[in-house]
């Protein structure tokens, strides 16, 4: 479903009409990404509704709005298939950049906010590129904590 916002304005005897619409997201969907290397670029897709004029959206970790520098939200679709909306993590650290992302979006019209995709980022199990010691083994538990296993 769609909510639409009409609004009449008139301009030297001649009448415009402008639409703002936002077609109301389907429940959100919740992805599984595993880390495996450092230093590689992840990039999380948000399924944005379609709007006009676009919403913004909003990026959190942990239920924290991203500020990290190494992420970035793309404002709109670009020629290399990137989305509007789209995170772009640089330089993957896996011992600080697994948790629960979101993104939302606010409904402009009446404020509703819809939160539009979920990505669970775990980082994965074995030897780890996060230490130069080889000897160390890593394994990545359900709430989020890693602990070594093996070496050291």
């Amino acid at each position: 479903s769609s909510g639409i916002n009409a609004e009449y304005k008139i301009f030297s005897q001649t009448a415009y009409l402008m639409v703002n619409y936002f077609t109301i997201p389907d429940a959100a969907t919740t992805e599984k990404v595993t880390l495996t290397d450092n230093g590689d670029v992840e990039y999380l897709v948000c399924n944005t509704p379609e709007s006009y004029p676009e919403t913004d959206v909003v990026w959190t970790k942990n239920g924290d709005v991203i500020t990290d520098s190494r992420m970035f939200v793309f404002p709109g679709d670009n020629d290399n298939g990137i989305t509007r909306g789209t995170l772009m993590i640089i330089n993957v650290q896996r011992t600080i950049d697994f948790g629960t992302y979101q993104c939302a979006t606010k409904e402009e019209y009446n404020g509703s906010i819809y939160v539009l995709s979920i990505f669970e980022v775990t980082i994965s199990n074995g030897p780890s590129t996060i230490n130069k010691s080889p000897s160390l083994v890593y394994k990545s538990h359900s709430d989020g904590e890693v602990s070594v296993v093996a070496g050291g």
